[in-house]
Order: structure tokens, then sequence, then C-alpha cells
């Protein structure tokens, strides 16, 4: 039966800092519409590796195949273009942006204005910026989220609001392929159940592949097709999370068992 490709084929990956080996020599794939969860300890360099996918680092040695593209030395521009977006574990990156602003990053690609026309405020400009908003709309109102202004400064929000927020607004870019770092640090259990129900319902559409590193292995459990142990750069272990969290020695190394 034929299965689609690979969404991420990762080969002999290394990464690493004035003599600090932060990956070795690491390789996975992972099929088309599935979720990959990764975990480890503090340093196994998990937000390394996702910042090797998304372009914000480049690796010493190894491939990277996203979407059928082989990228040898692959940089953020190319990786995004090619349906890539992450999320991040802090959205003080973007300084004083208002809700709007903020969300409006996830459709940049999609805005076709002119500069020109952006400055001139030019009749197509305003329409588009018109259905830009729209999408906007739909799009927090998809997520439970109508009810946020979106002329507060996103960093007045509460900490889980923003946390929704970045995946909105990584949802908006159309993604193909998402990368989602820590989605439930700083969260509370409730606010845990909800983002395990925005990773599920993208999970159960099949349309985008996720690869989410987070501490709670829980989380993982439950959102995750596959996981994998990273220790010390390496990949200690891979498999179903049930498999994997059943084995003694991953519970002893990581779950201090």
């Amino acid at each position: 039966m034929w299965s689609p490709p690979s969404a991420v084929v990762v080969d002999g990956l290394s990464v690493h800092f004035a003599g600090l080996v932060a990956l070795k020599n690491v390789s996975f794939s992972v099929e088309t519409g599935t979720v990959l969860g990764i975990v480890g300890p503090n340093g196994a360099g998990k937000t390394t590796l996702l910042n090797v996918l998304s372009g914000a680092i480049r690796s010493q040695s190894g491939t990277v195949q996203l979407l059928g593209q082989t990228l040898v030395r692959p940089d953020a521009t190319r990786i995004m273009h090619l349906g890539v977006a992450r999320t991040f574990q802090l959205q003080e990156h973007f300084g004083k942006l208002t809700v709007r602003e903020f969300l409006l990053l996830g459709l940049h690609q999609q805005l076709r204005s002119s500069i020109l026309g952006s400055i001139l405020r030019s009749p197509a400009m305003r329409a588009e910026e018109q259905r830009a908003l729209q999408q906007v709309r739909r799009a927090l109102d998809a997520h439970q989220l109508g009810f946020v202004d979106l002329d507060a400064p996103l960093n007045a929000l509460p900490y889980g609001i923003r946390k929704r927020l970045d995946i909105v607004r990584a949802i908006l870019s159309r993604p193909r392929l998402l990368l989602i770092d820590e989605p439930t640090s700083g969260l509370s259990e409730a606010e845990v159940a909800v983002m395990i129900r925005i990773v599920q319902a993208m999970r159960q559409h099949g349309e985008v592949t996720q690869i989410v590193v987070d501490h709670r292995i829980r989380f993982v459990e439950q959102v995750c097709d596959e996981m994998i142990v990273l220790n010390f750069g390496e990949i200690v272990d891979r498999g179903e999370p049930e498999a994997v969290l059943g084995r003694p020695t991953i519970r002893r190394v990581y779950l201090g068992e």
C-alpha cells in the first residue's frame, strides 16, 4: 500500500558550541501527519534540535530533509517558505506588539500588498488588511480565544493565553510542519488540558505534521504517536510513548525512579 513520504528525515545530525556537544549523530524520521514528541532532561539538546529544524542554527554535520527537500545547511528563510512554522517558549521576543500585530505575523507570507501600497494605504492594501483580520478573528474563535482584545499589548496578557496565541499565530501561516517548543511550560493543569485538545485536534485532521518538545511526560504521552528520548545530545530511545515510558531504564534515567 502506498504511503506518503516522511515529512522529516534527519541523518547524522551533530551540533557543538565551543567544544560542548549539543547533538551527536542524531538520526530519525517523522511520518506525514503524525506527532513526534521529544523529551529528555535539561540540556539534552531538545531545543537545539528544533533550532536546527527551523533554521535558527546550523549543524556541523548531517543532513535534514523537510517536506521532500534535502537541506545540507538549511536557513530560516528557505525553511519558512517550505511550510514550516514554530512556536517559542517566550513571547517576550516580540517586544511590545499588540495581539493584532503578533497574529498578523502568521499571515506574513500570504500578504501581497507592496511596500508602497502599505505606505500609501491604497484601497488594495486596506482590503487585504480586512481579509487578514477576518482570518485572525476566525482563528481566535476556533480556538476559544474570541474574547481577546486585538489591540491589547501581547505582554500584558496572562501567560497561558499568550501560549495559546502563539499556537494560533503559527497555525495562521498554514504550516505543513509545525515545531512546538514547550507548549505546557508554566501552565496550570486546566491550561494543559486545553493545549492537549489543540494538539489532538490538529492530529485528527492529519494535515499538519508536528514535532513537540515538552517536559511534561504525560502531555507527550497523550498527544504524540511516537516519542524520542534525548540525553546528552544523543537519542537513547524511541517508540510509542507507552512502550518507551514502560521501560525500566528510561524510568530510572529520565523519571528518577
